[in-house]
């Protein structure tokens, strides 16, 4: 499994959660500027950047993407942000 399947299937675990997880394939730069893609790995929960610095960013790009890490820079979001991003993603839900 890759880093960041990894990262999300553990927040998820953690979390105790069973949420669709759709893997979008962006293979051509129409399908990049369509979707807004900002680099590979991109990870979204609910339409919103799991780095809260690219949530207002514009454009699109087909490079890699690098996450600031608890070592430094690294390849795939750290587990602490996807999480937080969930967290958030579940806080904005209303409950009645």
């Amino acid at each position: 499994m890759d880093p960041t399947r990894a990262v999300l299937q553990e927040a998820l675990q953690e979390m105790n959660l069973a949420v669709p997880v759709t893997m979008i394939p962006v293979a051509d730069a129409a399908t990049a500027q369509r979707l807004a893609f900002l680099g590979s790995p991109t990870v979204r929960v609910d339409g919103l950047d799991v780095d809260p610095a690219f949530r207002t960013t514009a454009g699109w790009s087909l490079a890699c993407r690098v996450y600031p890490g608890p070592e430094g820079p690294q390849g795939f979001p750290p587990r602490s942000m996807v999480a937080k991003a969930i967290s958030q993603a579940r806080g904005r839900q209303i409950t009645l």
